[in-house]
């Protein structure tokens, strides 16, 4: 009985898949600063970052601010990425949006309602202090064409400036 429990108990923690790990390591709060991710294997560090702030419904109850991160690899760099969310909202949920332009102008896609699935996101801090933390990863697919970029790794740890 003991060998029983002993397979049993080994096969559950050797099958933990690779989307397990992903998650988990999406749970991780120590995140280097800046904007960064690995596309396809190439490390890409966004040197110019920037948060634009959109504020709609002013002055009713439904008032909220849209943050969209943005970076260049530098000062009016082709490779750029936007990354859309509410201020004060954290968690798997959070990114609606995320844009990437490669140096060649492909222009590739995340939408949550559209491939969700697909990409995994979490926003751990957004909030009055300006410090926005967070990580994604996952499969962007081209704009109207077949070419899909693996983006691994991918993190933000930002002060917004506004």
């Amino acid at each position: 009985m003991k060998k029983i429990l002993l397979a049993v108990l080994i096969i559950s923690l050797c099958s933990c898949s690779k989307s397990d790990n992903e998650i988990e390591n999406l749970r991780s709060t120590e995140i280097p600063t800046g904007l960064l991710v690995t596309i396809n294997g190439n490390l890409r560090t966004f040197n110019r970052v920037w948060v634009d702030q959109f504020v709609f419904n002013v002055g009713t109850p439904n008032e909220y601010t849209n943050l969209i991160i943005r970076g260049e690899i530098q000062a009016n760099s082709i490779e750029r990425v936007s990354i859309a969310f509410q201020r004060g909202r954290t968690g798997t949920q959070a990114i609606y949006q995320m844009y990437y332009s490669d140096s060649n102008s492909h222009d590739f896609y995340y939408d949550l309602n559209t491939n969700g699935g697909s990409f995994l996101t979490n926003v751990i801090t957004n909030d009055n202090s300006n410090l926005l933390k967070g990580k994604f990863n996952g499969a962007l697919q081209q704009n109207g064409g077949g070419i899909i970029l693996n983006f691994t790794n991918g993190s933000f740890n930002i002060t917004d400036q506004i």
